[in-house]
């Protein structure tokens, strides 16, 4: 209805809004852009299609066989209730995959990403560093040394794709969630696998 437009009566949407420029090497994308990781024919555990466009920097290059990709987003403020008060948090994502060309039949990938914010977070700057794990710069940076202080949302995962002729393959994908190598940790890992 028209009294729900803005003033002019005209509404954008983008899917993608970005620049893309080659700097020494490394494809650098800053803008919106949509992301999809993964071998799957209709869908992906870590970065799927059903995914919104992300806005932020993504680099990328190709070192050999292998293609590496990092992505740091902002994400819409979410509500949050923590007993006492009710607040819209910031939100950011960080994300890295490596993606191996093995041959003409084989490739495998491994990623890790971090969903991380909250009151008063910022853009942390262990987690804009493209090659560290998440997981180990959360932990390093804790003042106790344990990662569970800060809360963040750090996954890893793995997939491979076996293609023996051109219109036949099998892949699969494993996600660890909540990913926690103590085995004391009050939240045991999530596990997702697709085949």
């Amino acid at each position: 209805p028209g009294d729900l437009l803005p003033s002019g009566g005209y509404v954008a949407d983008f899917t993608r809004a970005f620049v893309r420029m080659p700097v020494a090497g490394v494809t650098v994308t800053v803008g919106r852009q949509p992301f999809r990781w993964g071998p799957g024919r209709s869908g992906a555990l870590t970065l799927s299609d059903a995914s919104p466009a992300l806005d932020g920097v993504s680099l990328s290059g190709r070192f050999g066989p292998v293609l590496g990709t990092a992505v740091f987003a902002t994400l819409n403020r979410l509500w949050h209730d923590d007993g006492d008060r009710r607040y819209l948090a910031r939100r950011y994502f960080s994300a890295h995959r490596l993606h191996w060309q093995l041959s003409e039949r084989l490739e495998i990938g491994v990623m890790d990403t971090v969903l991380y914010g909250g009151d008063g977070r910022q853009v942390e700057p262990y987690y804009l560093n493209p090659v560290l794990p998440f997981y180990a710069s959360q932990f390093n940076a804790t003042s106790d040394g344990n990662a569970a202080t800060l809360d963040d949302n750090a996954m890893i995962g793995a997939d491979v794709r076996w293609t023996p002729a051109p219109d036949w393959s099998a892949y699969g994908e494993l996600l660890i969630d909540d990913f926690a190598y103590d085995a004391d940790s009050d939240d045991p890992n999530a596990l997702a696998w697709m085949v």
